[in-house]
């Protein structure tokens, strides 16, 4: 079997990573595949870095630049839509691909059944070459929600996808209001379980100086993203109370900073059992004065899904 496959990255200010990242994508063992670059409107100079750049797979190369900037997610959704393997692989501008990543994706592939969202591979920590948390049940299926649950050190794992689900849970349309790609995990695993293969498939790097984990940009997008994790929670919620009573707490607290109002943040919540459940812990948001260091407060503007209508793909404009 050998299925095409689609490396999505976001790119924002991505050029001290470029040689990194296509690096580990030009010594990939399996080379049906194509890489799909979406630029959210990069103060450097990342388009002509990457139009520079050879393809590294040999289904070519796409490099598109939104009109505007959006915070990331849309990005992947835009790329995710102009994709054309039939499997998708979301990889950060600052991560690194092992050699053989490609080639343990498509090996495990057949273990993905009709109902099954994709597979779970994991990822490294570049300084001492370990695997990122403890080993999961082989083969198991498990969802997104399952997994930060019951184990909570396994995180930064790397996803891959059926690109026809991952097209219907991030449309652009989905992933305007969402700042975090969990939100996307969350709901689609749901019903739609990752098979797990402890396989490490790349390093997680942390040398970034504006990624997620540094900076934390709070908007209106960091609300409804919480509201939309907590949606889509299962019964493994009853594993750890204590973090999805923090998560809403966060939820209310980041509503308080954009909205000026705590309740605001349950006008997100779409199931009405969860959001009368959640008010109930609306009291104890209000007690709650704790702000991290790293907080920015941010006004991402709202982008139309009609400006990613025909967006031209740029090595073909430039060749």
């Amino acid at each position: 079997m050998t299925p095409s496959i689609s490396i999505v990255t976001a790119c924002y200010n991505s050029a001290p990573f470029l040689e990194r990242i296509h690096g580990s994508l030009r010594t990939q063992t399996y080379r049906n595949f194509e890489w799909v670059c979406v630029d959210d409107v990069s103060k450097d100079d990342t388009i002509d870095r990457l139009l520079s750049l050879q393809p590294p797979g040999e289904l070519g190369m796409q490099v598109y630049r939104l009109p505007q900037n959006t915070g990331g997610p849309v990005a992947l959704a835009v790329g995710t839509k102009v994709a054309k393997g039939e499997i998708v692989i979301w990889l950060d501008h600052d991560d690194e691909l092992f050699p053989d990543a490609l080639e343990n994706a498509r090996k495990h592939w057949p273990m993905v059944a009709r109902g099954d969202g994709g597979l779970l591979l994991r990822a490294s920590d570049p300084t001492t070459d370990a695997m990122i948390g403890r080993k999961l049940p082989e083969r198991a299926r498990l969802s997104w929600g399952e997994i930060n649950a019951r184990y909570p050190d396994v995180h930064d794992a790397t996803f891959v996808f059926r690109a026809d689900l991952l097209r219907e849970f991030a449309s652009i349309e989905r992933m305007e209001e969402i700042n975090l790609n969990g939100a996307v995990f969350a709901e689609l695993t749901r019903n739609h379980p990752l098979i797990v293969t402890n396989v490490p498939a790349r390093f997680y790097h942390r040398d970034n100086p504006d990624s997620q984990t540094r900076v934390e940009r709070v908007s209106r997008k960091s609300v409804a993203t919480y509201a939309r994790i907590f949606d889509a929670l299962g019964w493994h919620a009853a594993f750890s109370p204590g973090r999805w009573a923090r998560h809403l707490v966060t939820m209310f607290r980041y509503s308080a900073l954009v909205y000026g109002r705590h309740r605001a943040a349950l006008g997100h919540v779409r199931s009405w059992p969860r959001r009368a459940f959640a008010s109930l812990l609306l009291p104890l948001s209000l007690f709650v004065r704790y702000r991290n260091d790293n907080e920015v407060l941010v006004d991402i503007p709202y982008f139309d899904p009609a400006l990613a209508e025909g967006l031209q793909d740029l090595r073909k404009a430039t060749s």
